[in-house]
């Protein structure tokens, strides 16, 4: 991620976002001249994320591209405070945050709990309703022949990586390169269909092919069909020891964690600031069912 800035107290740095009704504090900075939010790695696992963590393998944690920054003392000091302030109601953290604690995009956050929800139900419940029709398999057979494809779902078409057909070469011209959160899918089915796990993990971009595209070059009475393996090894895709793995979906930032302290005139003027926010969010919670 692109070195970012900090935004000033009077442009609305700190806020609250809702994800899937848990609320959660966040704060502003500017990365490449656009103003992100992110909240903390640490919160959201606690408060959002953490029935599916607990289950799922760190397998599949890995598979997730989101990148986190750490937080610099600013940051650290309006956790504490959002903790302090609702510890009884929403927050639990007995470890205060310093700067060596991270955060991370609330678009990720919300991206990753979406893939781990998919993750876990198909894991745990065999079913995907249609809505959650992220990937999946693809039978190709014919009177001879039977093979099957996984695919990801983008923008509504269904995408197929092009190395299960590299023997075709003019199909190079039909192929986009696809990265980001529609490969953590592809992963999930790598894995699920037991491919090479240690190379395709290391690699964040694929070039696909639309399955439409792709029939064009099969003889009319192939059959296409969607599927799922009815006996495939979860072994490797649920967690049998129960470890921790706080922050195993993020990418540590390179980045040396900040250090100095923050000028105190800015301090009070965001103390001032929580408060008011906590207020509000006060309000919110006695009134919520």
């Amino acid at each position: 991620m692109a070195a970012a800035s900090i935004v000033s107290e009077n442009q609305d740095q700190i806020g609250w976002v809702t994800i899937s009704s848990c609320s959660l504090p966040f704060v502003t900075r500017i990365v490449n001249d656009e103003r992100l939010q992110f909240v903390s790695v640490r919160m959201a696992e606690n408060n959002l994320l953490q029935r599916y963590i607990s289950q799922l393998h760190i397998n599949v944690m890995k598979f997730s591209p989101a990148k986190s920054l750490y937080m610099n003392n600013f940051e650290a000091k309006y956790f504490n405070k959002m903790n302090q302030i609702h510890r009884d109601k929403l927050y639990k953290e007995n470890t205060p945050f310093k700067t060596t604690d991270c955060i991370v995009r609330v678009e990720d956050v919300k991206e990753f709990h979406i893939f781990i929800e998919f993750c876990h139900t198909k894991l745990f419940n065999d079913v995907i309703p249609n809505t959650y029709d992220k990937c999946g398999f693809i039978c190709v057979s014919d009177e001879f022949d039977m093979s099957v494809i996984p695919y990801i779902v983008k923008d509504n078409i269904k995408y197929t990586p092009l190395f299960f057909f590299e023997t075709e070469s003019d199909l190079t011209p039909l192929c986009k390169k696809m990265e980001g959160w529609c490969i953590a899918y592809l992963k999930f089915c790598f894995k699920v269909m037991d491919i090479n796990y240690e190379l395709f993990l290391s690699i964040d971009s694929y070039m696909m092919i639309s399955i439409s595209n792709i029939k064009r070059y099969f003889q009319r009475f192939t059959r296409f069909h969607k599927l799922w393996p009815p006996n495939f090894d979860r072994w490797d895709l649920i967690d049998h020891t129960r470890t921790n793995r706080s922050g195993s979906w993020v990418k540590i930032p390179l980045q040396i964690p900040a250090t100095e302290n923050i000028h105190e005139q800015q301090a009070n003027q965001m103390d001032s600031s929580i408060m008011a926010q906590g207020s509000n969010v006060d309000h919110d919670l006695e009134s919520s069912p």
